[in-house]
């Protein structure tokens, strides 16, 4: 039995003040992004540490103030 979900998970839309979305995003594809350049900022920071291995991260979204 797996307890990991292997579909996508849709983005959780928030949008109250401070938080926009959340959404899960896999560790393959946040270092598939990253190798590519795709990625900046704090996300990027968290790519360079993950292997395939990792568990996957969850990316709140905030809203700009």
């Amino acid at each position: 039995m797996s307890l990991v979900y292997e579909i996508p998970i849709p983005p959780v839309i928030i949008n109250n003040e401070e938080i926009a979305f959340m959404t899960r995003l896999g560790a393959y594809n946040l270092i598939e992004a990253y190798e590519k350049g795709e990625l900046k900022g704090r996300l990027k920071e968290i790519a360079a540490e993950l292997d395939e291995e990792s568990n996957p991260v969850i990316m709140v979204a905030k809203h700009k103030k």
